[in-house]
């Protein structure tokens, strides 16, 4: 008689009837952010002190699984669609709780002339937003909003919204329309932004 919903966890062939996978479109909010990097490093470098007229932006990754693969393709594709001349720099870090490598591979790029650093890498991505910081340029958060790390230096962040998709699977539950398997949420559901 008890309902279970995992976050980022797929339901397979094998789950329960009685078990919700959610899993998010990354992608979306990585698209949004990508939109604004794009647009901030072309438009604005000329009025702000933490931009460069170079165009570069790069992303740090934790680990390259599905959800950080899809956060990055759509923030490289959100870039180039406002800012087709942009170059994107990207680099994995192989771990989600190394902040030195995070800020070691932010500091690489920050060096090849990126001005706003995305990160989806977990706590490796506190360490690119602190080598932002002590740079002087702009970071984008990831899975929460990130601004009370580094109020001067985090832009935005590309929220996965894991309370409000716990809310619906609840939700769900309570009205009766629970439905097992895989659930995706994104924009739509205001599960992502």
């Amino acid at each position: 008689d008890t309902l279970f919903a995992g976050i980022d966890i797929a339901a397979g062939d094998a789950s329960p009837d009685n078990f919700m996978g959610i899993v998010f479109n990354e992608h979306e909010a990585g698209y949004l952010a990508g939109i604004v990097a794009g647009l901030m490093t072309k438009d604005y470098a000329s009025a702000s002190d933490k931009l460069n007229d170079d165009n570069v932006i790069g992303v740090v990754l934790g680990m390259f699984i599905p959800p950080v693969e899809k956060f990055e393709v759509g923030f490289i594709v959100g870039a180039k669609s406002v800012n087709p001349d942009i170059e994107v720099l990207s680099a994995t870090a192989g771990d989600f709780v190394d902040q030195a490598k995070g800020k070691e591979l932010a500091l690489a790029m920050i060096e090849q002339g990126a001005d706003i650093i995305f990160h989806a890498a977990g706590l490796t991505g506190l360490g690119a937003i602190n080598a932002c910081k002590e740079e002087g340029i702009l970071a984008i958060g990831v899975d929460v909003d990130q601004n009370a790390v580094a109020p001067d230096t985090v832009l935005t962040s590309a929220e996965k919204k894991i309370v409000q998709a716990t809310y619906l699977a609840v939700e769900s539950a309570v009205n009766g329309t629970f439905m097992p398997g895989t659930r995706v949420f994104g924009i739509n559901e205001d599960a992502v932004g």
